[in-house]
């Protein structure tokens, strides 16, 4: 453009002859009338050139960008939507290398410097969160999404007039944009000053002109016109919101509800307007439990800080799924084995994957922290299982033959008659069958052979022996094992509850828990609601789903489709629809493949209709089976339907719909599975021998033109874990995202799959495993297996002190009062004893700035009430010690001060083979005396025991105690629930034993508790123990601790005991105590014998890491009230939060004395398990004195707590969370 522009210039400025002579007559009189011209032409031509400059440059820069197809390009791309997908889930250690390679690749793109900025600005670093800012606008001046980001910067630096003008820009560009609209109205009305009452009612008002009924907005409208005097305004939103009202949650007996709440107001605009901004703001709190106010808040609120997604300057990647793979056919094919030569007719086929021996010893002996090193190709192995009436054999191996129960009649097994199932969680596939002769229970050995195990279930012989059509396999107690539900032919479905028991084969007891259902022919396990708890659909023999929502702890509630849903054939269940939520998927009696989904949180169910397929008339339900898997790898799922002779494909198009001419496949009785490991589904079925009756298998291999990417995911349970997973986390589900393409599938089997299109790959897969606990796994490339195993997770908050270098770890704390758990397989419910006392040593809390820093963070998948907090100041003389006893006791055991002489490690200690320990308890160094054998539960190991003997220089006399510290792994609710089950050793207490004087050992202290949490102090008398019989005062200088818990010892020593008043001390009462929200902090464990470890500068500042319990939190602020004293007024703390006390130093301490600490906290805490009482609730409210976990959640209203402190609900507890945004899963960019 600039070599035309001066072109131009030169050839007009170049006279012609005739010119020339006409210039010279008319030239004095234009002298001055050109000079003033020449200014002009110069001016102008210098802007031209200007321009053309700069668009000469602009246009260099922008074609200088590489394109889609080159390779910098894609490996920009990579780096980016890793980075991006790891700032999404607060994963900064992986987004910021990942941002920084995509910014040196191509430094000329503006996202990639916006994101490091959003990186900054979570660690709170402003300066470089502004310099990466400034170059992403030098980039793209004009861009909204830069400008809101410095909107967001300005506010944290507390510039609000220069954010406000950030805003404003960004909306001129964005008009439209609610969310945006209602940040400028926040940050207006935060301003304050004159006139901004009346923008931030303008702002509001056009928000509602998008959203009229938007609740939350007609709330704040409501407030500002009236503090305003708009009189019209006001009444004008009260006539919205009481036409709303109808469809509000109704009142309760003691709670008038929202409707009389909102007439509350409208009566007091008349007769009382000072209490009007007071009834207001009681009707939002009441309205933040409707599902409608929590969607119009998510409308208009947007996350803070959130990535930006989308290249500004580079073509915008492919984020759609691709093209369908119009080519796709299934080449029909025999497999021969020698096994298969007798031309046997078979009725079933069953592929099962195989984990090989060598690598199941490894998994077994060490686990696998991170899966990559384990290459399927070696590891699994596919193994063909046919059945008939008479037999089942496998295919590549003609030793495996197991009889079928096909009854005297020989009746052939229904599809659902072969059940590969792993029922010892022993990484080995295990084979129920069901048929008109029973169930047979057949183990895996080690050699690959199975052996019949029917009579070890224990089962009774009327339900061995009954007639049953088939079994289908899942974890309907949620206790880590998968169970059974075996359908009669006629009658009502069993539960076979799977008894774990060791090392054996489970027993099994049998339950009926879905009422009113007979005569099962097809069987669902999915989360159709996503609440976190996989329901179950049953198919009758009428056609006929009976849907059952999962109440947890066994307990299921008819849920029913509408009349007019249909006579259906099949089921199963998938994310048809792309919306996170899984989908019933069901074939009807006519050939119509529909989709059921659940519609706001089970108030109705959507049927809509997917495809149409040919089904024989005489078709009954169970003989066909459904698949929903991405066939063409394109990025969305397709639909398969088999049926008892062929195969009928429905690929789905780019924007999901299954619009393409069928693929018919040539073989009955099919299975999906991808044969080859090539990342391409093909069908193993059944094709009939025209030759003979014969009917053998044959493959259906999957081939086309598109060479698409894929993933197959191999989600494996931690060997080491707590065993509340099955081995291949059936009941789980995946979902991974590839930039904009999302795809969440549950986990059904052994294997995963996922097509990806044109993607390069995941750019993080969350798995949410059976018991409830995500992980995330981020970078994985396409065209691979990847195996993932499970990782650990834990729960308590956590306490944190300064030591002068930085905040330390200084212990959890909590432990005694775990709401709603399960201790050996009963709920405990009450505790008596809520307070408790932890040691911080002086050194580890000193003062900053003129006081005493003191955090406790809940970080885990919980929530915590903190009634009080109090930090004692402890000195005492300096050749003393102090101590507490951190000790979890059943019985209640109100906590006290220790002094001691110094402590003195013992003698010797024995461990229970008599070999020498006494190098890892001689002092307190992170070395742990480990020398038991773990079971099959975490929290539980062999029966173990430490040998002491104090020493000949240990007193003689008492008071002494064992100074006994170590930690302890413990179990959780599912794991007790699980250990109530079947003919478990529960875990034994520790106890302490002396010798009997016969050679043997007697239980001189029973049930001593155990340590409660990491790294904590038991204090024990050993005095007038007796040795063989006690002696008053006498000091028993050799015993044992003995326990089949997981408690392990750092340091054993002894002391004596002193005076406690020998301590000084004193209670300053905290200057601060503000509640925040910090983030999720990473863990750290050193190795399998220490504990996990909370690292506090490690943070995941933003997104909802766990699916949060649902209720009214503490909102955030000064919450120094709260934590006054103990009167069930408490703080309500969520995943996350943190309260950071301050407290004044004390004088002191003293010539010749020592400073101490002592926290203490009274309080409770109950966690998310899925086995937990009440854990997925706030509610119901704890309180000393009260059985609390007796009663169900019901309404806040109603509950005790609430009626006697109403008004903590109306200032203080006012932040309603729910698990929607953990629901969004890798979605939440879509709001």
């Amino acid at each position: 453009m600039l070599s035309v522009v001066l072109t131009r210039s030169v050839r007009t400025t170049l006279p012609t002859m005739r010119q020339e002579k006409w210039f010279a007559r008319i030239g004095p009189w234009m002298t001055n009338m050109q000079l003033v011209r020449d200014r002009r032409a110069w001016f102008v031509a210098g802007i031209l050139a200007v321009i053309g400059i700069g668009t000469y440059l602009w246009w260099g820069r922008q074609s200088a960008l590489p394109g889609r197809e080159s390779a910098l390009y894609q490996e920009y791309q990579r780096a980016f939507q890793v980075g991006v997908a790891a700032l999404d889930a607060g994963r900064p250690e992986i987004a910021k290398p990942n941002l920084e390679r995509a910014v040196a690749m191509i430094p000329d793109e503006p996202a990639g410097w916006a994101n490091l900025a959003i990186l900054s600005l979570h660690n709170n670093d402003f300066k470089e969160a502004a310099k990466h800012l400034k170059r992403a606008r030098d980039l793209a001046p004009h861009n909204p999404a830069l400008e809101s980001l410095m909107g967001q910067l300005a506010e944290k630096q507390g510039r609000q007039a220069d954010a406000i003008g950030h805003y404003r820009k960004a909306l001129e560009a964005r008009p439209h944009d609610t969310a945006l609209l209602f940040t400028l109205a926040s940050a207006v009305s935060r301003e304050g000053g004159e006139g901004t009452e009346a923008e931030y009612q303008r702002l509001l008002e056009q928000i509602l002109k998008q959203q009229p009924n938007n609740l939350r907005v007609l709330l704040k409208r409501g407030l500002v016109a009236f503090q305003r005097k708009d009189q019209a305004a006001f009444e004008e939103t009260m006539e919205r919101l009481a036409r709303l009202a109808p469809e509000w949650i109704p009142p309760s007996p003691d709670e008038p509800g929202a409707k009389k709440r909102l007439g509350d107001v409208r009566e007091a605009a008349a007769k009382a307007p000072r209490d009007v901004p007071h009834l207001l703001a009681l009707l939002e709190n009441i309205l933040k439990q409707e599902r409608s106010y929590k969607a119009d808040s998510a409308a208009i609120t947007a996350p803070e800080s959130a990535p930006i997604y989308a290249f500004m300057r580079l073509a915008p990647p492919r984020n759609m799924p691709a093209l369908p793979d119009r080519d796709l056919t299934f080449r029909v094919e025999s497999l021969m084995f020698e096994v298969l030569e007798d031309k046997t007719h078979w009725n079933v086929v069953r592929p099962v994957w195989r984990i090989g021996e060598l690598e199941r010893k490894r998994l077994k002996e060490t686990g696998d922290k991170g899966g990559h090193t384990i290459r399927p190709a070696d590891t699994f192995k596919l193994t063909i299982f046919l059945a008939n009436a008479r037999e089942v054999r496998r295919a590549d191996d003609k030793s495996v033959k197991l009889s079928f129960p096909g009854g005297p009649n020989a009746v052939a097994p229904s599809a659902a008659g072969v059940l590969p199932i792993d029922l010892d969680n022993d990484y080995r596939t295990d084979v129920v069958l069901a048929g008109a002769g029973g169930l047979r229970f057949w183990q895996q050995q080690p050699d690959g052979t199975y052996a019949d195990v029917t009579a070890e279930t224990k089962l009774p012989k009327k339900i061995l022996d009954d007639d049953y059509y088939g079994a289908w396999a899942a974890d309907l107690d949620m206790d880590g094992d998968l169970d059974i539900i075996a359908a009669r032919r006629s009658g009502a479905p069993v539960m076979l509850r799977n008894n774990r028991a060791g090392h054996e084969f489970p027993t099994f007891t049998a339950m009926e828990p879905f009422a009113g259902v007979r005569d099962v022919r097809g069987f669902v396990w999915a989360d159709l609601d996503n609440d976190g708890a996989p329901d179950a659909v049953l198919l009758d023999t009428a056609g006929k789903l009976h849907p059952f929502v999962n109440e947890r702890h066994t307990q299921f509630t008819a849920w029913p489709l509408p009349d007019t849903a249909g006579k259906f054939l099949a089921a199963t269940a998938a994310d048809v629809n792309d919306d996170g939520v899984f989908d019933l998927v069901a074939l009807r009696a006519d050939g119509g493949l529909v989709r059921i989904s659940d519609q706001d949180k089970r108030k109705s169910w959507q049927v809509a209709d997917l495809a149409k397929c040919t089904v024989p008339a005489d078709a009954a339900p169970g003989n066909h089976t459904l698949f929903v898997e991405d066939l063409d790898n394109n990025g969305t799922l397709d639909l398969a339907v088999a049926g008892p002779t062929s195969a009928h494909v429905f690929l789905a198009d780019e924007k999901g719909k299954f619009s393409l001419p069928v693929i018919d496949v040539a073989v009955g009785a099919a299975m999906l599975f991808d044969v080859h490991q090539d990342g391409r589904l093909d069908f193993l079925g059944l094709v009939d021998d025209p030759k003979s009756d014969a009917r053998q298998l044959h493959r259906a291999l999957n081939i086309g033109k598109k060479n698409y990417r894929w993933h197959t995911i191999w989600p494996l349970a931690h060997p080491l874990a707590d065993n509340r997973i099955n081995t291949y986390a059936i009941g789980g589900e995946i979902e991974i995202r590839a930039g904009m393409l999302v795809q969440k599938q549950p986990i059904h089997g052994p294997v995963v799959h996922f097509g990806l299109g044109e993607q390069l790959g995941a750019d993080v897969a969350r798995i949410v495993w059976p018991n409830g606990a995500p992980q995330w796994e981020f970078d994985m490339p396409g065209f691979r297996f990847l195996p993932v195993v499970q990782r650990l997770t834990g729960s308590c908050p956590f306490l944190f002190t300064y030591d002068g270098t930085g905040m330390r770890f200084a212990g959890d704390c909590m432990w005694g009062t775990p709401l709603g758990m399960f201790v050996n397989g009963q709920n405990i419910g009450e505790f008596p004893q809520t307070t408790e006392w932890l040691k911080i040593p002086g050194a580890h809390l000193v003062p900053r700035d003129g006081y005493y820093d003191v955090r406790v963070h809940a970080c885990l998948w919980e929530t915590d009430y903190f009634d009080q907090v109090a930090l004692i100041v402890a000195d005492h003389p300096a050749n003393t010690e102090l101590h507490v006893d951190e000790r979890f006791f059943l019985t209640p055991t109100p906590p006290r001060l220790h002094v001691t002489t110094p402590a003195r490690p013992v003698a010797s200690a024995l461990d229970h083979h008599g070999k020498d320990a006494t190098e890892e308890i001689r002092a307190i160094d992170g070395r742990y005396l480990d020398r038991a054998a773990r079971s099959r539960f975490q929290g539980v190991v062999e029966d173990h025991w430490v040998e002491i003997d104090l020493g000949d220089d240990a007193p003689r006399e008492g008071p002494v105690l064992l100074v006994a510290r170590g930690w302890l792994q413990p179990t959780n609710s599912s794991i007790n629930t699980a250990l109530a089950q079947g003919k478990h050793a529960m875990p034994q207490p520790l106890s302490l034993e002396v010798p009997d004087g016969k050679g043997g050992w007697k239980v001189a202290l029973p049930a001593l508790g155990f340590p409660a949490g990491k790294d904590k102090t038991m204090l024990i008398r050993l005095d007038d123990l007796g040795e063989p019989s006690p002696v008053s005062g006498r000091v028993t200088r050799r015993f044992r601790l003995r326990t089949s818990m997981a408690i392990y010892w750092d340091f054993l020593g002894y002391a004596t005991e002193l005076d406690p008043k020998l301590a000084q001390l004193q209670r300053p009462a905290p200057s601060a105590a503000e509640l925040r929200y910090r983030g999720i902090l990473q863990i750290t464990k050193k190795n399998q014998s220490s504990p996990e470890i909370p690292v506090y500068d490690n943070v995941m500042p933003r997104g909802q890491t766990w699916r949060d319990l649902t209720g009214f939190y503490t909102r955030f602020g000064d919450v120094t009230e709260l934590l006054a004293k103990v009167d069930d007024r408490y703080v309500i703390m969520n995943a996350g939060d943190e309260i950071a006390l301050r407290f004044p130093v004390s004088d002191g301490p003293a010539a010749g004395m020592k400073r101490d600490f002592i926290w203490e906290c009274d309080g409770w805490t109950r966690d998310g398990d899925l086995n937990t009482r009440f854990g997925n609730s706030v509610l119901p409210l704890p309180a000393h004195g009260v059985k609390t976990d007796d009663r169900p959640p019901g309404r806040l209203h109603d509950d005790p707590v609430y009626r006697r402190f109403p008004r903590d609900w109306q200032t203080y507890h006012t932040r309603y969370v729910t698990s929607e945004a953990f629901a969004l899963g890798l979605r939440n960019f879509r709001r």
